[in-house]
């Protein structure tokens, strides 16, 4: 992603310049000749074919596709050891869009599509995850009611791919006749999973919850007193048993090997307390959106999870114990940090600020936009290694910025390039064109894309000595006349 903004260095290629009789041609010598002379194809023939000339007078032509680097940017950012476990981007959909196009940001969010399962992100569920629910496509007939309700819940085979049914505006975008399924929770975007599970969890039959969440043997279960009485009825047919009144520990024993259960539904009966205020009657009227996820789900081994749940439920992490069922219905994936998913440690400057931002998922683009190109850029400007100074000239650093000192410990580094014109402000400029202060700039990544004709002022506006400083220029044999020129002042004089 450190190529980004490398487009915008093409207003760099008039500094390029031979001192002299050639400096007007330059202006006009392709800047493919320059930009993609680093062993990397930075832009495309669009660009590559003009001059600076060319590039600042046709610079609301460009889009993104005319910089390959920004793809490749992006493809490193989205590759699957970084955000790529959880996200893709449509770059079809952006590569038209040009960098002056106001909407660019809002564009770029809307490319952006979350594809973590909880397959992919390798999530251990427990016995919780032995449930068919998270296991099998289940092919259904629903009613129009129930479409009416339940709309985002319904999925239908696109070759070896299974996507909705109908769009968020209810419009059916399944082909006529297509078969209906409800998901497999496991295999579908995390954004999509609660809408499924509190569509599903209704369906998983006793016996199944038993045998799967209880661990309870086939032979355990047909002496069970409930699975006599309410046989392989979902949890959500309870509802209808005409024995309200009945204690459940009458007909079922509590023990150890079913504490679970009835933690779930003494966590689910406003009106219980304990275990034996449960009455059969209590069953036909759960609420599962109720229950609290630890009931179902432990929190230990499944820490990771939890706090991305917290994130869309906007719960600090500690508070886990109060995430519900319910919560899960309006749980958003873009409220998640991105702090929660990836690992401080990451090597990549761009997610470590993002980081340092506490970025979401939501605010990515515009966080993204706002880094500074000093934030991402300027480390690599300056050196104390004096083995890779550029010359030297010494500076101190105070807050910031660096300033000349003949005895300060800071030298311009030979890998500084054009990133010490753009990541610092020039200033205090001395009688032979040597910046005597650079101070942080505060350009921002979204200014680039906004208002990406001022970098070629940027440029213009820079003394001959800074270009030969960050090495963009060879200034052997070159005067202190020359040198204390600006190149659009030095272009000028000719």
């Amino acid at each position: 992603m450190n190529k980004v903004g490398a487009w915008f260095l093409g207003m760099f290629v008039g500094a390029l310049v031979v001192v002299g009789g050639e400096a007007a041609a330059v202006a006009f010598t392709p800047s493919k000749t320059y930009l993609n002379g680093f062993g990397t194809t930075i832009v495309g023939d669009k660009i590559g074919n003009q001059g600076i000339l060319g590039i600042v007078q046709n610079v609301n032509d460009f889009t993104i596709e005319d910089v390959p680097a920004i793809k490749t940017a992006l493809d490193e950012l989205l590759k699957n050891d970084s955000l790529g476990k959880y996200m893709t981007l449509d770059y079809d959909s952006i590569k038209g869009i040009k960098f002056t196009d106001p909407e660019l940001s809002a564009k770029l969010q809307n490319a952006i599509k979350v594809t973590a399962t909880l397959n992919s992100l390798g999530m251990d569920l427990g016995n919780f995850g032995k449930l068919s629910i998270f296991k099998e496509w289940t092919e259904v007939t629903p009613t129009s009611a129930q479409i009416e309700e339940n709309y985002k819940a319904y999925y239908y085979a696109d070759g070896d791919n299974y996507v909705r049914a109908f769009n968020d505006d209810k419009t059916r975008v399944a082909p006529s006749g297509a078969k209906l399924y409800l998901p497999n929770l496991s295999a579908i975007p995390v954004t999509e999973l609660f809408v499924g599970l509190s569509t599903r969890l209704g369906e998983v039959t006793y016996k199944e919850f038993m045998m799967n969440l209880m661990c309870m043997s086939e032979a355990e279960l047909q002496n069970d007193s409930i699975y006599k009485i309410v046989g392989d009825r979902s949890l959500k047919e309870l509802k209808d048993l005409d024995i309200a009144t009945i204690k459940l520990v009458d007909v079922l024993e509590k023990k150890a090997d079913n504490a679970k259960l009835f933690d779930l539904l003494v966590d689910l009966v406003p009106t219980a307390s304990s275990a034996e205020d449960i009455t059969i009657g209590d069953l036909s009227s759960i609420d599962i959106s109720s229950a609290h996820l630890t009931a179902v789900l432990s929190y230990s081994g499944n820490e990771s999870l939890y706090k991305a749940l917290c994130d869309m439920c906007s719960l600090p992490h500690e508070q886990y114990g109060k995430l519900t069922i319910g919560h899960l219905e309006t749980a958003d994936m873009k409220k998640v940090h991105l702090k929660t998913l990836l690992s401080e440690s990451n090597d990549n400057v761009i997610i470590q600020k993002l980081l340092a931002k506490d970025s979401t998922i939501e605010t990515l683009a515009a966080d993204i936009n706002g880094l500074t190109i000093n934030e991402l850029f300027g480390e690599k400007c300056f050196t104390t290694d004096h083995g890779k100074a550029k010359n030297g000239d010494r500076y101190s650093l105070t807050s910031g910025s660096y300033t000349y000192d003949a005895g300060g410990d800071y030298y311009i580094s030979e890998d500084a390039g054009v990133w010490l014109i753009f990541a610092y402000d020039a200033a205090d400029i001395q009688a032979d064109g040597r910046a005597n202060t650079f101070a942080p700039s505060t350009t921002s990544f979204e200014a680039m894309q906004n208002n990406p004709s001022s970098f070629s002022g940027k440029v213009g506006n820079s003394y001959i000595y800074q270009l030969i400083s960050a090495g963009l220029i060879d200034g052997a044999g070159l005067s202190a006349a020359v040198t204390s020129q600006t190149l659009n002042g030095l272009l000028g004089s000719f």
